[in-house]
Formats: C-alpha cells, sequence, structure tokens
C-alpha cells in the first residue's frame, strides 16, 4: 500500500528536486544529508567548505522545523573559522549549531520557516547582535522571551567582539503555498 508522504516531506523533496534540476549535470547537483540529530549537520558544512563545495562565508540557511534551533553555543566561543569539527561539537548541541555557523562566519543569514503553531519568534526579518559578554560566554542584544528567559540576553554595550545575526521567519504554509 503506498502511504502519501506528509506535507513538510513532500515540501523538501520537492525544494531538493527543484533544486537539482538547475543543475547543468550529475556534479553540480546539490548534496543532501539527512542527520539524525541535526545540529550533526554542521559537520557536513564544514567538510563541504574543506572540500570547495560550499563557501567559507555568505551562506543562507533555510531551517525547516518546529523549533528555531537559536540557542547560543555553551563556553568561550571567539569569531572565526575553525577546522577541527570537534572542537565545534564540543560547544553545541540540537538547538546551538546555527549559532555557531554564524559565529565561525559561514552562515551570513538563517531563514525559518516554522509550522503555524510555533511562535517563539513573530515573522518577519530582524537583526540582532550576537558577542562575547563579561565571563566569555555568548550573549545577544536580542530582546525576544527565547533569550532573556534563556539568559542569553545582554544589552549590546556589554557585548564585545560582535557580528551581526540576519535572522528571517516566514510561515510554512506561506513559502509552501509561493513555491
Amino acid at each position: 500500500m503506498l502511504r502519501r508522504a506528509p506535507p513538510l516531506l513532500a515540501f523538501l523533496v520537492s525544494l531538493a528536486l527543484t533544486a537539482a534540476s538547475f543543475a547543468d549535470d550529475a556534479a553540480d547537483a546539490p548534496t543532501v544529508v539527512i542527520c539524525g540529530p541535526h545540529d550533526r549537520a554542521l559537520v557536513y558544512w564544514m567538510a563541504a567548505v574543506a572540500s570547495g563545495r560550499l563557501p567559507r562565508e555568505g551562506v543562507t540557511v533555510v531551517h525547516v522545523d518546529a523549533h528555531p534551533d537559536l540557542s547560543l553555543p555553551s563556553g568561550p566561543f571567539a569569531r572565526g573559522w575553525r577546522n577541527d569539527a570537534n572542537e565545534v561539537l564540543e560547544h553545541t548541541h540540537i538547538a546551538s549549531f546555527q549559532l555557531a555557523a554564524v559565529r565561525m562566519g559561514l552562515v551570513d543569514e538563517i531563514v525559518w520557516l516554522r509550522p503555524r503553531w510555533a511562535e517563539t519568534f513573530p515573522d518577519g526579518p530582524r537583526t540582532f547582535q550576537m558577542g562575547e559578554v563579561a565571563n566569555g560566554e555568548l550573549g545577544v542584544d536580542d530582546e525576544s522571551d527565547h533569550y532573556v528567559l534563556d539568559e542569553g540576553y545582554a544589552p549590546a554595550p556589554a557585548l564585545r567582539d560582535t557580528q551581526p545575526v540576519r535572522f528571517r521567519v516566514l510561515p510554512l504554509e506561506d513559502a509552501a503555498a509561493a513555491g
């Protein structure tokens, strides 16, 4: 018996097939990696940079998930590229891998395609600063409950070695309907 794919899966498959259809040949087709703990995607992103399949900067992540996964990496996490994935994984978890990628300079923008019921952040674009606080941990100047309640908020003057985080939230239904 054939079962119909869930809409989200169908959307992802459609997205992957559409991207592959623009490639001139199989060598140019995008690589699709599915990993259980999705923070491990960062390891694949780093490997793609090392092999030249992904630029070291300027990447936009389209994150399709029930959660935004925008928590802060733990411990001191200085700006800049790292070649050792294990070092990066020591500071990241399933909810913080995307901001680790921003801190490394790989990702310039994160677009979260959220399900209708997920309201962690309001729809639309926002930019906030991420940097180190006095104890070396990371903080952001975004006053949303997400950061205030997790104790990741810090006023802008308390942050040093900052960098912008460009973040956009779109309802998944709207993105899927737009094609």
